[in-house]
């Protein structure tokens, strides 16, 4: 397997082998701002949700899971404070699609961790042939608030492309 160079995710984008569409219209994809030389900068979504503070525990069994959390937008202006400890679930703007030949597998800027921000990703490998947003979890390790704002770019994935497809 060998990393695909900016050259050749661009390439492979304008040729429609690779598909990235933005959940929300008004913040479309940029293929000359988003892509890098050798990934492609995904965005956070402009939602997230955060547990509701009245809750004690989480039973993912028995709960309704859609009763624990409640809903974060984040802002382009005034951002979001994320507080010390507090934990954001969202996603990425971008659905990204990728052919049978290619592995990318996402990860966090090191621009967050440089700030005290862990972002994970809870499915960090791409699946070949749909669309996919991927679940992000942006904790704060501070003991200060941060401010995250609407849009940040806060996961690359580095691309693979594999000469075996039965790999993938």
């Amino acid at each position: 397997m060998a990393f695909l160079t900016g050259l050749q995710i661009r390439e492979e984008i304008k040729n429609e082998s690779i598909l990235i569409e933005s959940l929300d219209p008004k913040y479309p994809f940029r293929l000359d701002d988003q892509v890098t030389e050798d990934s492609i900068d995904l965005r956070v979504a402009t939602y997230g949700m955060k547990i509701k503070s009245s809750i004690s525990k989480i039973d993912y069994i028995s709960d309704d899971l859609k009763s624990v959390y409640e809903h974060v937008n984040f802002s382009r202006i005034n951002g979001y404070e994320l507080s010390p400890g507090e934990i954001i679930y969202t996603q990425t703007l971008e659905a990204v699609t990728f052919p049978d030949h290619f592995v990318g597998l996402v990860v966090a800027r090191s621009t967050f961790a440089r700030l005290g921000l862990m972002i994970t990703c809870g499915a960090p490998k791409f699946a070949t042939g749909i669309s996919w947003c991927f679940p992000l979890q942006i904790k704060n390790l501070n003991s200060v608030p941060v401010v995250i704002y609407l849009c940040i770019t806060a996961a690359l994935p580095p691309l693979f492309r594999s000469s075996d497809p039965s790999v993938v």
